[in-house]
């Protein structure tokens, strides 16, 4: 783990944030469609990502993304572009 990464994690923790790390051995890669939409994403981004299963406030009312997320295997019950879908959806209508 990077110093930068390191120091979001221990900052977040301390203001209260409920962070759980991913097991090493079975981290979620960021997936293709992520990486060719975004193909600048920076570094410390997918280092963070990829290492937190789950970080949210402690009122578990704000949430970041991440790989798990965005792979599609967390257990939240929207994806990471719902606002998107329906959006275009709305769109549509």
């Amino acid at each position: 783990m990077s110093r930068n990464i390191e120091k979001l994690i221990d900052g977040l923790k301390n203001a209260g944030w409920l962070i759980t790390l991913n097991n090493p051995c079975s981290t979620p890669a960021f997936n293709e469609i992520i990486r060719e939409r975004f193909p600048e994403l920076p570094a410390d981004f997918l280092e963070f990502c990829s290492l937190v299963k789950s970080c949210t406030n402690s009122e578990i009312t704000i949430m970041l993304l991440t790989s798990t997320d965005y792979s599609g295997i967390s257990e939240v019950a929207f994806s990471w572009n719902e606002f998107e879908k329906e959006s275009l959806l709305a769109a549509k209508n």
